[in-house]
């Protein structure tokens, strides 16, 4: 959808370098979506396993998620028709949840600086 809505501005002269920023990030966005996807499966399977034992969640516990869950999807992909329809089905969900996290980073401003008297020169 967004291809066609890049390849319909690149007809105008004032869309252009909007259709071209467009063409450009989006598969950039594709990936961060798959990525943020496999990121939730990872940290939902890795956080079930950490509270069974007892354990929090340190980051190369959430790295080594990721890895696992990156691992499934591929293997699910190979499923005929359901596999694609499941990595579609994260694909979108890991977009809308990027989409989300990016808006709430961006509405919530800039952070706020220490004191004075805490700043480095």
């Amino acid at each position: 959808m967004r291809a066609v809505a890049a390849v319909l501005f690149l007809i105008s002269v004032i869309g252009a370098p909007l259709g071209l920023l467009l063409l450009f990030f989006y598969p950039v966005m594709l990936v961060l979506g798959y990525l943020t996807g496999a990121m939730a499966i990872g940290d939902l399977l890795m956080g079930w396993w950490a509270r069974r034992r007892g354990r929090t969640l340190t980051p190369t516990m959430r790295t080594v998620a990721l890895a696992i869950a990156l691992l499934l999807l591929l293997l699910a992909a190979q499923i005929p028709i359901g596999g694609g329809v499941a990595v579609m089905l994260l694909l979108l969900l890991g977009l809308g949840g990027f989409s989300i996290q990016a808006y709430r980073g961006y509405a919530r401003g800039p952070a706020p600086l220490p004191p004075a008297d805490m700043q480095t020169v």
